[in-house]
């Protein structure tokens, strides 16, 4: 699976390739409604870019991220998984890596730290938004630990 992570204006010029599914995450207050019709499916999430509560912005909470753990693992045979935030800077970014984990590493941070394979621009100012990336695969280790404990019930 290849995973890429863009800003929302790369996003609406993107031309996916076959087999695509994608990620949109945005602020709260963004009402605008985007092309989802080329994608096999698509989830869409609004949550500030903040690592922890500020003024009147919360960061992603626990059920936004076992949404996106369960789409990338719904998904984890697909071709091609596109994440977009406003800025493709911090949120897409730190959703990418923790997709990266999940679908390489089996969520081992240790693992993705040595080997991630991650498609970004490479600017010098993104960077993963981390709380984004630890709630995502903090929910894919709560998500594996109640379908293995079901399976031994």
């Amino acid at each position: 699976m290849s995973i890429i992570a863009l800003s929302i204006e790369r996003f609406k010029k993107f031309i996916p390739e076959e087999d695509s599914v994608a990620i949109s995450i945005r602020d709260p207050d963004c009402l605008e409604d985007l092309d989802f019709s080329r994608y096999k499916d698509h989830l869409e999430m609004f949550f500030w870019d903040v690592e922890e509560t500020c003024v009147d912005m919360e960061p992603i909470d626990d059920e936004q991220a076992r949404q996106i753990a369960e789409f990338i693992e719904k998904h984890k045979n697909v071709k091609h998984l596109v994440i977009h935030c406003m800025g493709g800077v911090s949120r897409s970014v730190g959703t990418a890596f923790a997709a990266d984990c999940i679908r390489n590493y089996w969520g081992d941070k240790y693992m993705f730290s040595i080997g991630g394979t991650v498609e970004f621009t490479k600017l010098p100012h993104q960077h993963p938004n981390l709380t984004v990336y630890d709630k995502i695969l903090k929910q894919h280790e709560v998500m594996f630990n109640e379908s293995s404990g079901s399976s031994n019930a």
